[in-house]
């Protein structure tokens, strides 16, 4: 074959390849953009939109995703389970979706996840540490005396942020048998703004650290049941009007 039409061949090979390869050069620089904006975009939840949600990290960002997305299945309340095909108690949520996101050593109940952060230093009480000042998407709100059983901590959600529209705040989680799993408003209620059964927050990236020196891995208990006795009881003091879903009115909405 003659040298010319050899260079001829090479020639019109390259200029088809030449285009093909400015397409994949374009597509590598600008893939870590289109991420960012992907983490960027808030989260929307039943017409409310979360830009706080866009600052976080990728990983908590999915993790709120995943769990508006469980309230989106129709899974009931369920005391003692963390089964994504049947339900979840509201730590059995929390549970779940740390491990989802990859978080060891997760602990099973509410009042180990927050014994867990208190080790961490990563809780934060409403009262003597700024209020909500530090409170993120993601982290992980914490009651107590929401039911009768001989525990500090006995209810546990996940804060989603403000509604850019109305400024109120929500949170995701199993609320209880007759309200399910959704997302509900995050109502304090009293004059000063803390209630006196919430008691405060945890970082949720601490779960994602390095276990401290003086930390010990939490067991998990089975997921299936727990032996603890299903004692409820009505909570008539208007600060619990913390279990509101979006459905219903602002106010008089208790936990029974």
């Amino acid at each position: 074959m003659p040298d010319a039409f050899r260079v001829k061949i090479f020639a019109m090979h390259w200029r088809l390849f030449i285009p093909r390869l400015c397409f994949i050069a374009a597509l590598i620089l600008i893939a870590p953009a289109l991420r960012a904006d992907q983490r960027s975009s808030p989260l929307t939840v039943q017409g409310m939109k979360f830009s706080e949600t866009g600052s976080v990290q990728p990983r908590i960002r999915e993790m709120l995703d995943k769990a508006v997305g469980l309230t989106e299945r129709n899974l009931k309340y369920l005391y003692g389970v963390a089964d994504p095909e049947r339900g979840f108690d509201c730590s059995g949520m929390v549970f779940h979706l740390l491990l989802k996101m990859g978080a060891p050593n997760v602990p099973r109940q509410a009042n180990t996840l927050y014994e867990y952060l208190c080790r961490k230093d990563a809780f934060h009480s409403a009262r003597n540490d700024g209020g909500l000042s530090d409170l993120e998407p993601g982290d992980l709100l914490f009651w107590t005396g929401t039911y009768k059983i001989d525990r500090k901590i006995t209810h546990v959600m996940i804060y989603l942020g403000k509604d850019n529209k109305t400024g109120q705040r929500w949170m995701v989680g199993a609320a209880s048998p007759r309200l399910g799993i959704d997302v509900f408003r995050f109502n304090l209620g009293t004059s000063s703004g803390l209630g006196r059964n919430f008691i405060g927050y945890g970082k949720v990236q601490a779960f994602f650290t390095s276990p401290s020196p003086a930390a010990k891995p939490a067991a998990a208990a089975p997921e299936s049941h727990i032996s603890e006795p299903v004692v409820t009881y009505q909570v008539s003091r208007p600060e619990n009007t913390f279990f509101e879903p979006h459905s219903a009115p602002m106010s008089g909405m208790q936990h029974r």
